[in-house]
């Protein structure tokens, strides 16, 4: 995983006409905007990618039974949640305010895009697990009308049952 500052300057790709500006505005011409965007500034090539908004992020962990992350500096979120030092469980409210919280991190943004990275790795591991992949079609319907994704549904199951062939 790797975190783009969402303020970084760069070349907009597509409608933007590779015209520099924030990252966060290439969202403004599409997703696939976006994709290119980065592409284009990491010389990869982004095969699939998976859009959440703040809803579909509270069903995915609350799908999930939460999560477990490590808190490397204790603080209290703008919301009032307190998040201590050290391994954490996460809540789908916790963790949303963990991965939105920049004010009260000395590093600001970056800080922010460092507790993403280890949201999103750990929503990874949960959903890689034997007992997630066995629950996939109740985590698949419990998800589909709220997440955007280029995946078709075949090669999702075919890589579920390729995760469950090799032991989860």
């Amino acid at each position: 995983l790797t975190t783009t500052p969402r303020d970084a300057y760069v070349p907009i790709a597509d409608g933007g006409n590779n015209q520099k500006d924030k990252l966060t505005h290439a969202g403004i011409y599409g997703v696939e905007a976006s994709i290119h965007t980065l592409e284009n500034l990491y010389g990869i090539k982004t095969n699939y990618y998976v859009r959440l908004n703040f809803t579909s992020f509270l069903k995915l962990v609350d799908l999930l039974g939460g999560i477990d992350v490590y808190n490397d500096k204790e603080f209290t979120a703008a919301n009032g949640k307190h998040y201590a030092a050290g391994d954490i469980h996460l809540d789908s409210e916790q963790a949303l305010g963990f991965v939105r919280e920049r004010y009260a991190l000395s590093g600001g943004d970056n800080d922010r895009g460092k507790n993403q990275e280890k949201v999103i790795a750990a929503i990874i591991k949960k959903l890689t697990s034997t007992s997630a992949l066995k629950n996939y079609n109740a985590i698949i319907s419990g998800l589909q009308d709220s997440v955007q994704t280029n995946m078709s549904i075949e090669t999702m199951m075919n890589l579920i049952n390729t995760q469950l062939e090799t032991g989860g």
